[in-house]
């Protein structure tokens, strides 16, 4: 697995971050959302993640309609293992959880 920028499409399921210990960021796994329109994303290298989701930086204004209140440029984001590896291998689907939103391929 390659990390460094990534382009993700519309309906990509996505999970914000939650404070955790020592006041560090982590995935919030009951806080997601599905990406609007494609968009690019980049990995934040130097922060810690675990075996099933790491960390990206993603452009505060591709959230606006998502999410209320951001008052930075970038907001974090966290990617499953698996959406990453879709993304990689341009599989048809690049959420492999998109029965929460109405995902650009028409699942549901």
């Amino acid at each position: 697995m390659v990390l460094s920028k990534l382009k993700i499409k519309k309906g990509t399921l996505v999970y914000l971050s939650e404070s955790g210990a020592r006041d560090w960021w982590y995935p919030d796994r009951s806080n997601y959302i599905c990406i609007e329109k494609d968009c690019d994303i980049e990995y934040l290298s130097t922060w810690i993640h675990d075996q099933n989701f790491y960390p990206f930086k993603i452009s505060s204004n591709e959230l606006k309609d998502s999410i209320d209140n951001v008052n930075s440029k970038y907001v974090c984001i966290w990617l499953k293992k698996s959406t990453i590896e879709n993304i990689e291998n341009d599989k048809f689907c690049q959420s492999c959880e998109c029965d929460p939103c109405d995902c650009s391929w028409g699942h549901k």
